[in-house]
């Protein structure tokens, strides 16, 4: 069962829950903290190797995006630079995914929507 990371605009603590696939998007998701249900989708930051270089990508420049529960357009742009930065192809999805945040489209749409694909 996937396993969920989500940040509560109550009392702005992260914290994770496991869901299954089936359940994604027709239950709500409850604070474990302050039980409100004013939560959001939580996506990580990721680390992308350099293909010339083999190193990690740790940390990006603060100034260039805000947390990525703050606004989806930031991340969309910071998968965008990570895959510029790291040469690789990546499939197709990732550009849509990426595309879609940085016009707005929420996280958990765009995860419902690639759910209803039953892509794995």
């Amino acid at each position: 069962m996937p396993l969920y990371d989500y940040f509560c605009k109550n009392c702005g603590k992260k914290f994770e829950i496991r869901i299954s696939y089936e359940d994604y998007g027709k239950m709500d998701v409850i604070c474990p903290f302050c039980r409100s249900t004013f939560v959001e989708r939580a996506i990580q930051p990721v680390s992308v190797v350099q293909s010339d270089q083999f190193r990690m990508v740790q940390e990006a420049d603060s100034d260039s995006f805000n947390e990525p529960y703050d606004d989806p357009r930031e991340l969309g742009k910071m998968m965008r630079s990570f895959k510029d930065q790291s040469g690789e192809p990546v499939a197709p999805e990732f550009d849509e995914v990426a595309e879609r945040l940085e016009r707005g489209d929420s996280i958990d749409s765009i995860d419902q929507d690639f759910a209803d694909m039953d892509i794995d």
